[in-house]
């Protein structure tokens, strides 16, 4: 089986995994705009820990956002930087695809779901999900929607509803090892609007 190292790092969870077989290894700190202090040590931690060695390493998969602006890079930028490194390939996983898989593993009854992620005061990402005979499908992508324009549907996941982590991301990688991009390729994903800069008039 392909072995995948793959990181979260767009929220304020720190997640690192690998798969061992067809077994996952998860490790996630809850680590507040600290995350380039910890991933690294977290990586090498989870890889002795199970007897991987980078060497051992098919791909890298990292979660590409849209989210934490300072997170999405970070966790491109090591992403980038280990696969160059091995001369291997990156999985570039949006955000919100990983986030509908883990509301569905949590909650295996959901047909549909409106994932609903902070962007910055006032914006946040909105994405639809709906399974179809087990098949995961994105009826629409992430966008960026004003605090007051939020959905309130039944089936609304917020960010605060799911903690994040690296799991669903491996696993998302594995089914788009098809779809990897050299390491100078793998970039953040982000959203038309999203910019917390504004131009001022005058």
């Amino acid at each position: 089986m392909c072995q995948v190292l793959a990181l979260e790092t767009t929220s304020d969870i720190c997640s690192v995994a690998v798969n061992i077989g067809s077994k996952i290894a998860c490790h996630s700190l809850i680590a507040p705009r600290k995350h380039n202090e910890f991933v690294l040590k977290m990586v090498d931690e989870l890889l002795e820990s199970h007897e991987v060695k980078r060497a051992d390493l098919d791909l890298v998969a990292f979660s590409a956002g849209p989210g934490s602006f300072t997170g999405v890079r970070l966790g491109a930028s090591i992403s980038q930087g280990i696969a160059f490194g091995l001369g291997i390939n990156v999985v570039v996983v949006p955000t919100s695809y990983a986030m509908a898989l883990q509301v569905r593993q949590v909650h295996p009854e959901r047909q549909t779901c409106t994932l609903v992620r902070w962007s910055r005061r006032g914006w946040f990402y909105v994405a639809r999900f709906r399974w179809k005979d087990d098949v995961m499908e994105c009826e629409h992508e992430d966008k960026l929607v004003a605090e007051e324009d939020v959905p309130t549907t039944p089936d609304v996941v917020t960010d605060k509803q799911i903690t994040l982590s690296a799991q669903p991301v491996l696993e998302l990688a594995q089914t788009r090892k098809a779809q990897s991009v050299s390491p100078e390729q793998a970039l953040p994903l982000y959203v038309a609007g999203d910019s917390p800069y504004q131009v001022k008039s005058g």
